[in-house]
């Protein structure tokens, strides 16, 4: 039996069920879409993509939205383990279920996951820039090490790649600035008073040297970013739907692991959303399939956080799936 949104809190649903959604809802997606939805059946949640969301522009074939989506369910995932029950999961077992997860067994929390479960309200995208401090190489090694726990690859670019990929994120930024529906569907997903979407006061400044080109670098004054940003890029042996949801695992882990280090991020995906540029992107890094492209120090400032659907709100009615 599948749990209604108004029974989900009383019914079959585990006491402990709705902070492991709000846990869930905190993960990033492309442009602040949030395009998840849940299904509760027994102690079963079913993390589902809701195309309905879909940004038709730069996200055709739903890469990034099942990417977004697998970065929720990791946080469910994780919620549950934090919570002292071990997750069991599936990946894309039916259509439109992108993860579903089943709390199974007692067993403690080891130190690591509890870190992990407080950086989930504490990670924010940040667009400013960064201090001129490098990561530290512990930081780094743990978050090649997330990457590879969910499937993945993360590499950091060396000065000559970093400086070639980011020649191609101002590349695509201007090709894609072209378009009118690409403009249209920035400004459509932008602004306050609404519960989605990247508010103006999370879009960040614009790097004065004009080497960081963030996505809407139409906003904000120009200021000094960092002198030698650490760019980083998270790739897949194969590039398919099951890939993208173990990619959007990873780059949670990844982006948790960095706030567990005082580190922020800030998506430079512009590139991955241009098909030629993809090609030449993935052509650097030994024909794997590039996911994200990531900016990665420690910030001058706290990030600022972007709003949320209520969790009531995403609980879909009667096995009816957005």
């Amino acid at each position: 039996m599948t749990v209604t949104a108004e029974r989900a809190s009383t019914l079959d649903m585990p006491a402990a069920a709705p902070g492991w959604l709000t846990a869930a809802i905190a993960a990033p997606s492309v442009h602040n879409t949030q395009p998840w939805r849940f299904e509760v059946d027994g102690t079963e949640i079913r993390v589902l993509a809701d195309h309905s969301r879909r940004l038709e522009v730069i996200d055709p074939d739903g890469r990034q939205l099942l990417m977004s989506v697998a970065a929720a369910a990791f946080n469910l995932r994780l919620a549950i383990r934090a919570h002292g029950r071990v997750p069991s999961h599936r990946a894309m077992p039916s259509p439109g279920v992108v993860l579903a997860v089943s709390p199974a067994a007692n067993s403690r929390p080891r130190a690591s996951v509890l870190r992990l479960r407080g950086a989930v309200s504490a990670r924010h995208t940040s667009r400013a820039p960064f201090t001129d401090i490098a990561p530290s190489r512990g930081a780094l090694r743990e978050m090649f090490a997330a990457a590879s726990i969910e499937g993945a690859e993360l590499s950091v670019c060396p000065p000559l790649t970093r400086d070639s990929l980011l020649t191609l994120t101002r590349v695509a930024s201007e090709r894609l600035l072209m378009s009118s529906a690409y403009r249209d569907e920035m400004a459509a997903w932008t602004g306050g008073g609404r519960f989605d979407g990247v508010p103006d006061s999370a879009l960040g400044p614009r790097d004065a040297r004009q080497r960081i080109a963030g996505r809407w670098t139409g906003h904000g004054r120009p200021v000094m970013f960092e002198s030698a940003p650490t760019i980083a890029v998270l790739t897949t042996a194969v590039d398919s739907p099951r890939a993208w949801v173990d990619a959007g695992q990873a780059l949670q882990r990844v982006l948790l692991t960095a706030s567990v280090y005082g580190l922020s991020a800030q998506f430079l995906n512009q590139a991955l959303e241009v098909t030629e540029l993809r090609a030449r992107v993935n052509a650097r890094f030994g024909g794997r399939f590039t996911q994200a492209v990531l900016r990665i120090g420690y910030p001058t400032a706290a990030p600022e956080g972007t709003p949320r659907r209520p969790v009531p709100d995403l609980l879909d009615q009667n096995g009816r799936r957005g």
